[in-house]
């Protein structure tokens, strides 16, 4: 599926793990429910996956973090990004209308008395299509994390069942933007990390499709390379002053 994803490590409280493996039921629906057919909650408890090597994933129904994470990151970049640039803009949109999953997981090497729990916000490729908007979303979330992880961890995590680590904060893997307006966020890749033949920007997939035949693709490279010299992140977060890089259609 690809996309992205951005991970905090930590460990579950004793009292989420026993509501994890022995979750209330609710009581049996009442006469005028059953009459009615008013839906009644389902509840969902722990899944534990035997993996090939002897390792132990288990899975943590992960409500209500599943929907007040989501919702506090979309609002912190609103009140970020008051003014979205045109790039930002096709990477809000993304992420309105394809929301991220997020998940409460814990991996159990073989012999480890207890697992490694995590939470993972999982931000779509949309099946190829959006990569690269993935991949911003996921940079801005460690951007989110690293100012807010105390307030989150309070508010979120802590009513939660969930600890996070004391260095969880922070984004795994260095990534690099340039906003280019209609065409998105393109992603740079510096000389020293291409293999031979390969594009220093890579764009969604939609993007390419929207423009096929257009001769602008095929000159990424020549018309926002210069804006890359110093291997500085252009997103809206990270240089809010930059805008959009200038298109020359040619």
């Amino acid at each position: 599926m690809g996309g992205h994803a951005y991970v905090i490590q930590g460990q579950l409280t004793s009292e989420r793990v026993a509501v994890a493996e022995h979750p209330v039921q609710p009581p049996p629906p009442s006469l005028w429910r059953r009459l009615f057919g008013s839906p009644v909650a389902s509840v969902e408890a722990r899944r534990v996956v035997e993996l090939p090597d002897g390792e132990r994933l288990i899975e943590i129904p992960p409500a209500p973090l599943n929907v007040s994470l989501v919702d506090d990151l979309r609002t912190w970049l609103e009140g970020r990004m008051p003014h979205p640039s045109g790039a930002t803009s096709v990477v809000l949109e993304y992420l309105s209308g394809v929301p991220p999953t997020v998940y409460v997981r814990g991996l159990q090497p073989t012999g480890a008395d207890e697992p490694d729990y995590y939470v993972q916000v999982t931000f779509s490729g949309c099946a190829g299509q959006a990569e690269t908007s993935a991949r911003v979303v996921s940079h801005w979330a460690a951007a989110w994390y690293a100012a807010e992880h105390q307030r989150i961890a309070s508010e979120h995590f802590a009513p939660f069942g969930f600890v996070p680590a004391p260095d969880a904060e922070g984004e795994d893997e260095r990534m690099v933007f340039l906003p280019a307006g209609d065409l998105g966020y393109l992603e740079f890749t510096p000389p020293e990390a291409r293999y031979e033949g390969q594009s220093a920007f890579e764009i969604d997939q939609a993007i390419v499709e929207a423009y096929e035949g257009s001769p602008l693709l095929t000159r990424l490279d020549d018309m926002f390379k210069g804006y890359m010299r110093d291997v500085a992140c252009r997103c809206q977060l990270c240089d809010p002053e930059f805008g959009d890089a200038a298109i020359d259609a040619g």
